[in-house]
């Protein structure tokens, strides 16, 4: 798009970055998959990451009952929102990524 010049969609600014976030995607919108499949994928990707995150979270709870730390009020309510954010981030790119693709390519 030319400098100065108007999108001629609102969805025209993601046009890089969707294509970017095509190629690192695992489910490849050209190649026809079923709903269900794609809802398998979806599972298979956000289970790992459960597993992971419940594993580490555990893990600093044992850790912080062997080695007391004490840790500021605001610094353990940032830290709180900071990985209940990212952990939305992640599960939020992961399950929606299919519909969002699609819309962004106008097969609504």
């Amino acid at each position: 798009m030319p400098l100065g010049k108007a999108p001629d969609s609102p969805h025209q600014n993601f046009g890089g970055a969707l294509r970017n976030f095509r190629i690192l995607s695992a489910v490849n919108t050209n190649m026809k998959h079923s709903p269900a499949r794609v809802g398998l994928y979806q599972a298979v990707g956000l289970a790992p990451y459960i597993a992971v995150f419940a594993t580490v979270v555990s893990q600093i709870q044992a850790w912080t009952r062997v080695y007391p730390v004490a840790i500021h009020l605001a610094i353990g309510i940032s830290l709180f929102l900071l990985v209940f954010v990212t952990s939305a981030l992640v599960c939020g790119s992961l399950a929606p990524a299919r519909p969002a693709m699609l819309f962004f390519d106008g097969q609504k």
